[in-house]
């Protein structure tokens, strides 16, 4: 089943057959071809939820772009993220989209857009392209959002893993509380992520958010820096435009990065041909009716670009995706930090941004702009054969963050991995 049109004049859905979709929760029997209402419409005293599994994305395409364009979610849940990473890690990885549509009363209130993979005789559902975001929220309707309770949206998940036919759920990365109240979906049952997200608010002119969030000293430091950057020649913070710049933006992002997987030994998550296609379609395809869902900047000096930083704008956010500098001669001038104290000045300066993402992992250079807000990963057993992996790899998870939460513990690992790099 897909949902195939909206009728413009009375904003109205219509699902049509295609594909495969199954019914959850009270009111299953209630039709899923019957038209169904606009979000806006939800009316306050719904208090329960059921939802339509289907198994493709264009299934599930028209009331998540709906839902989409006036909603709540985070960037790592537009439609078009989704499509990118399905076509071009997850499928080829063997994982399968499962979409979650909850209807209330008949009509769109959220979307989930899950992932199932198998592995070792155990099928797990976590959130569709989770490998590859710094956070997952799903996609609200505002009123579904903020009126349905907790225990409601937890027997809609129990129920959409079990039409699934997931052994387990491994929802990772979960906001504790977002936009206002404790997400309902990380409410119960979860534990801490091992690294938190970095957040900040952006709602005053630049100057006086850089004297309020930076030292007299750390500022003239970093003015230093930036004209001795300068100094060095060809001097320029550059938005990738053409096909030719994000090309060469890339080039030179997917180099510095694997450099420092060299010299430090930390992991690359862009190495490979298929995570580097999918930043090529996040860079260069459309949107639906809009642009492409990152963009790329870059500092040049000296003849080279000395650092990138990848984003996307929405939901009144920038969201840092990814970055990377230069090793070279003029690594000392922070290159990385003062391209992205130019992109905050850019965003500062443009009304549709009020927050700045920083994403995954605490790093020196966040904590000046933003703050740390936790997330939560939900582990759920569904079968037996669930509870054992569940129990796994909650302690794996448990290791990774004590590690990750111990400066002692993370300062070993860092070491350790600068001398295995050494040695090859």
């Amino acid at each position: 089943m897909h949902f195939d049109r909206i009728d413009r004049r009375t904003m109205t859905l219509t699902a049509a057959s295609s594909g495969h979709a199954t019914e959850t929760g009270p009111a299953a029997g209630t039709g899923p071809s019957a038209s169904l209402a606009a979000p806006a419409s939800i009316p306050p005293q719904a208090r329960s939820a059921r939802v339509l599994m289907v198994d493709t994305l264009q299934a599930a395409e028209v009331p998540w772009r709906l839902i989409e364009r006036d909603g709540l979610l985070a960037h790592y849940h537009r439609f078009g993220w989704a499509r990118a990473w399905l076509a071009h890690i997850g499928a080829r990885a063997g994982e399968a989209a499962r979409i979650a549509v909850g209807l209330v009363d008949g009509e769109p209130a959220f979307v989930w857009p899950f992932a199932l993979s198998r592995a070792h005789g155990v099928t797990t559902l976590t959130w569709l392209g989770q490998s590859h975001a710094n956070q997952n929220t799903g996609i609200w309707t505002r009123r579904a959002y903020a009126e349905l309770s907790a225990d409601t949206l937890h027997g809609a998940l129990i129920d959409a893993a079990r039409a699934a036919g997931a052994d387990r759920l491994a929802l990772h990365n979960i906001p504790a509380v977002w936009e206002g109240r404790p997400h309902p979906l990380a409410a119960d049952n979860g534990n801490p992520s091992p690294s938190p997200v970095f957040r900040g608010p952006l709602d005053r002119p630049f100057e006086a958010l850089f004297a309020d969030t930076h030292s007299k000293a750390s500022r003239k430091k970093l003015l230093r820096k930036r004209k001795a950057l300068e100094e060095a020649g060809d001097y320029a913070v550059k938005r990738a435009q053409t096909a030719q710049e994000i090309e060469t933006g890339l080039a030179a992002f997917f180099e510095q990065r694997a450099v420092r997987a060299r010299e430090t030994g930390i992991p690359n998550a862009f190495s490979g041909a298929p995570a580097q296609a999918f930043l090529r379609a996040l860079l260069s395809e459309p949107d639906g009716d809009g642009g492409p869902l990152l963009d790329l900047r870059y500092l040049e000096a000296g003849g080279r670009i000395r650092a990138t930083y990848l984003g996307g704008i929405g939901q009144g956010a920038y969201y840092g995706y990814a970055n990377s500098i230069a090793h070279d001669e003029l690594t000392a001038l922070s290159p990385g930090v003062v391209l992205l104290t130019e992109i905050v000045r850019n965003c500062c300066a443009d009304p549709a941004i009020a927050v700045l993402d920083l994403g995954l992992g605490e790093e020196r250079y966040k904590l000046a702009w933003t703050a740390a807000q936790d997330l939560v990963d939900r582990e759920e057993a569904l079968t037996a054969a669930g509870r054992i992996v569940t129990a796994a790899d909650r302690l794996r998870l448990a290791a990774k963050r004590t590690i990750r939460t111990s400066p002692a513990l993370w300062s070993l690992v860092r070491k350790a991995r600068r001398i295995r790099a050494r040695l090859g």
